[in-house]
C-alpha cells in the first residue's frame, strides 16, 4: 500500500473529534519518557485506548431502504411503548434507548435517509428521560428528523457524565441525507433515545442487545413488513 495511502486510511478510522486527544497524548508520552523511561509503556496504552476511543469504522448499512438503522453502537437498555403526548403525532409513539460507552465507537449515524426538521440543544434532560442521576446534568439534544417517504421520528442525544459534550455536524433544514451517514460523535459515551411512531414502523430491537450504529436495524418500515 502506498505511504499516502495508508495516511488516509488511519486518518479516516479516527474521527477528527480525537486528533486533539490522540497527538495530546502521543506528545505527552513522548515528553515523559524520555523524562521517565518507565512511562514509555503506560503513555503508549493511553494512546492507543485514546485511538480506540475515537475510532470511526466503517458502517455497511442493510439493502433494505425503509428500516431505521442504530444511530450510535452500544447495548439496548429500554425497548418499550410509552403513553402518546398531547401535542405528538404519533399514534402509537415507541422508544429505543441505546447506551454508547467508552470501549464502543461512539459516533452517530443517520438512521434513516431523509432530513432534518428541527435541532434544539439543552442542557437538562427531557421530561420522561429517567437514566442515572450522575448523566443528569450531562448537555442533550433533540432531533426532530423525517425520512424519505414521510415518516417522521426523534433522537434524543446525550452526552456522559465523562465526555459532557454532543458534538454534531448536522444544522437544522439539512436534506438528502443518506441513511448510515456519520453525523456526529459522543466523546467516551453516552445515550440515544429513538422515538418512533410503531403504525410505521415494527420494533425489533430487544433489550440487552448489541448495536452496531449505521447497520443494525432498530425497526422495520412499514414496506418492509
Amino acid at each position: 500500500m502506498h505511504e499516502l495511502d495508508i495516511k488516509d486510511n488511519l486518518l479516516m478510522a479516527l474521527h477528527r473529534e480525537g486528533y486533539s486527544f490522540v497527538l495530546g497524548a502521543a506528545v505527552a508520552t513522548v515528553v515523559l519518557g524520555l523524562l521517565l523511561p518507565l512511562l514509555w509503556w503506560p503513555g503508549i496504552a493511553a494512546t492507543l485506548y485514546l485511538f480506540f476511543a475515537f475510532r470511526k469504522p466503517h458502517a455497511v448499512p442493510p439493502l433494505s431502504e425503509h428500516a431505521l438503522l442504530a444511530p450510535v453502537s452500544g447495548t439496548v437498555i429500554v425497548s418499550e411503548a410509552k403513553a402518546k403526548d398531547s401535542g405528538s403525532k404519533a399514534q402509537e409513539p415507541f422508544i429505543v434507548t441505546i447506551a454508547s460507552t467508552v470501549l464502543d465507537a461512539s459516533v452517530l449515524r443517520f438512521p434513516l435517509t431523509g432530513k432534518v426538521l428541527r435541532r434544539t440543544d439543552n442542557s437538562a434532560p427531557p421530561a420522561g428521560f429517567d437514566f442515572r442521576k450522575a448523566r443528569d446534568n450531562a448537555n442533550n439534544t433533540d432531533l426532530a428528523l423525517e425520512a424519505a417517504g414521510g415518516e417522521e421520528y426523534a433522537l434524543n442525544i446525550r452526552a456522559s457524565a465523562i465526555g459532557r459534550s454532543v458534538s454534531l455536524d448536522l444544522p437544522a433544514g439539512s436534506e438528502d441525507i443518506e441513511s448510515a451517514s456519520a453525523f456526529g460523535f459522543l466523546r467516551f459515551g453516552g445515550i440515544v433515545q429513538i422515538t418512533f411512531d410503531a403504525h410505521n414502523f415494527t420494533p425489533t430491537a430487544a433489550i440487552g442487545q448489541r448495536l452496531k450504529a449505521g447497520e443494525s436495524i432498530v425497526a422495520l418500515g412499514k414496506k418492509d413488513k
